[in-house]
């Protein structure tokens, strides 16, 4: 499920979830009203999207659109914090 082809896309971040210790970023987004969820690695080496109950891999090229998409929102929309990522 790739989505996200170009940074202008009606994807709209609606919040982040940040756990510092991990070095990974959660990023939600709506796009035509479905809900698109990310983790964005902070370093920069991958993006994965969220494909019903697990998350892949994006492409080099959509993982850096949605890294631009994210510096763009981050700081307006809220950012939550936790300790660490408990996904199980």
């Amino acid at each position: 499920m790739y989505t996200v082809t170009k940074p202008e896309e009606d994807l709209e971040l609606s919040h982040f979830v940040v756990a510092n210790s991990e070095g990974v970023i959660f990023a939600s987004a709506r796009r035509d009203g479905k809900v698109e969820n990310f983790l964005i690695d902070t370093e920069g080496r991958w993006v994965k999207q969220q494909v019903a109950d697990r998350f892949e891999y994006l492409p080099s090229e959509l993982a850096e659109n949605i890294r631009i998409k994210a510096n763009l929102a981050y700081g307006r929309v809220p950012i939550y914090r936790v300790p660490t990522f408990n996904f199980s």
